[in-house]
């Protein structure tokens, strides 16, 4: 009982954060109250609560292989709760690791020992993060020999 009267003092940001990083294991987790841009709006008349309405972008691992509608509906059966006591609306930006990663054009590894670009389709060009430490580590490697032959 007294566990359900603490989530109550809890902010909803705060639940939203504490329900999403529980069950999601999120790698990026932001979660903005937009309420204020919506106060005047016909469906909030009346509404004392605030936080009614957010945006989220969330980053997990648990959306592999899942298309956006089924990301959504995780996002939105865990917030249940929320939604039947007063959230009003969300925007949900969600993700997998694989698509936040950044890309690199073959050009740019090209010259990286150790790299191997996987499933060069359709003429596109980029190779997953797998090569960005490799690429990091040519990059460093690269500056320091020029701040040692300054001339070369």
């Amino acid at each position: 009982m007294a566990s359900r009267g603490m989530s109550t003092l809890a902010s909803r940001a705060n639940r939203i954060r504490a329900k999403l990083q529980l069950a999601l294991e999120a790698s990026a987790l932001e979660i903005e109250d937009v309420s204020h841009q919506h106060a005047g709006h016909a469906a909030m008349r009346g509404n004392t609560s605030g936080e009614t309405h957010f945006n989220v972008k969330i980053v997990s691992p648990k959306f592999e292989g899942q298309n956006l509608v089924k990301r959504h509906r995780m996002v939105y059966d865990l917030l249940a709760d929320e939604l039947q006591s007063g959230l009003h609306a969300l925007s949900i930006n969600a993700k997998t690791p694989q698509e936040v990663a950044p890309k690199y054009n073959l050009w740019q590894i090209m010259d990286v020992s150790g790299c191997v670009a996987l499933g060069d389709s359709g003429g596109d060009k980029s190779v997953d993060a797998r090569c960005y430490i490799n690429l990091k580590q040519a990059e460093i490697s690269r500056e320091e020999t020029r701040r040692e032959n300054p001339g070369s």
